[in-house]
């Protein structure tokens, strides 16, 4: 009998910050944004082992006291402190730290945006199940969230604003609908060295979509994790 797939999160926390800082250390409703996002991926319900990686000591006693494994990230690995390094170079490091950790390869990967606080640990699990039942033909399954119609993009050689698929001609529900990526996936560690990169796309809701980036967003990020406790109270 095979055994059953090892499967990991993965959470990439920066200490500092570029929008908010120190934004992962930032408590709502009492508990830090980081675990928040931790708890997503625990009560996911697939995941055997969450990792954080984090050059940041404050973070990394955030980590393990919301039940992850924090992993060093060497400081020259953030680009805000003079990092160089490519996202290469950062996923074959992150590789040999959980690998040692857990003294084998893993099977698939779940790499969780720290920003996406208000994602559903079901919508993980929908996104793992699409990804199994692909049998081997898709890598990775992508979550991403629709956006309102009639959006403009400025033009920067003279200010104007042109549409993107935005037919006047049309009804707003007849135009081709408009998604943003999420970040949030769930990759088939094991076709990492096939070539075959072919993508699944799992929608979730715009609210489910948030991401949590500027001390604007701080209301709304609280009115939906409000939200969310109401309603898993009344399941």
């Amino acid at each position: 009998m095979a055994a059953d797939p090892l499967v990991v999160g993965l959470i990439m926390a920066r200490g500092g910050g570029s929008t908010l800082y120190r934004k992962n250390a930032f408590r709502l409703h009492g508990r830090p944004v980081l675990a928040w996002a931790i708890d997503i991926l625990r009560q996911a319900g697939f995941i055997d082992t969450v990792f954080v990686w984090t050059e940041d000591a404050e973070l990394a006693d955030i980590a393990r006291e919301a039940g992850a494994v924090a992993l060093p990230r060497p400081r020259d690995m953030v680009h805000y402190f003079g990092g160089g390094w490519t996202f290469g170079e950062w996923c074959r490091t992150q590789d040999g730290q959980m690998e040692d950790h857990l003294g084998r390869r893993y099977d698939y990967v779940v790499p969780l945006n720290c920003n996406c606080i208000c994602l559903r640990p079901e919508s993980l699990r929908a996104m793992y199940d699409l990804l199994r039942e692909s049998r081997g033909q898709v890598f990775r399954v992508q979550a991403v969230s629709r956006v309102a119609g009639g959006l403009c993009l400025e033009n920067p050689a003279n200010g104007r604003l042109f549409p993107i698929w935005n037919d006047t001609d049309r009804t707003p529900d007849a135009n081709p609908p408009l998604f943003r990526m999420v970040g949030a996936a769930v990759v088939d560690h094991t076709m990492r060295n096939t070539g075959d990169s072919r993508t699944r796309y799992h929608e979730v809701s715009p609210r489910e979509g948030f991401d949590f980036q500027h001390a604007d967003d701080i209301p709304f990020a609280l009115h939906y994790l409000s939200d969310r406790a109401r309603e898993e109270g009344a399941s």
